[in-house]
């Protein structure tokens, strides 16, 4: 992964974290194609882009992120996972997704 799938702000978040926290799936989509990283943390809590997906219950974000091989048991710097920040409906399609 380079260039700009692979740029960070000043709080280590990426392009992809942006599109996870709009919802933008297109442009995450096109993100992913071009190398983003999938599993990066963020600096302020080591969010992955999933966890932002599932805060802001950006279904179809969440999706496309499962379905390029997202880690559902990541957890933050706080020990908390994915699975603990989504709510009922995100935590569904979260564990319908990885069957």
């Amino acid at each position: 992964a380079g260039g700009a799938a692979a740029a960070r702000d000043e709080e280590g978040q990426t392009p992809l974290h942006f599109a996870a926290d709009r919802g933008d799936v297109e442009v995450a989509r096109a993100l992913l194609e071009a190398g983003a990283e999938l599993e990066a943390k963020e600096g302020a809590g080591g969010e992955t882009p999933l966890a932002y997906a599932v805060t802001c219950e950006h279904e179809a974000v969440v999706r496309l992120l499962v379905s390029h091989g997202a880690n559902i048991h990541a957890s933050d710097d706080d020990g908390e996972s994915i699975l603990d920040k989504a709510s009922p409906k995100i935590k569904a399609v979260l564990l319908e997704s990885n069957l």
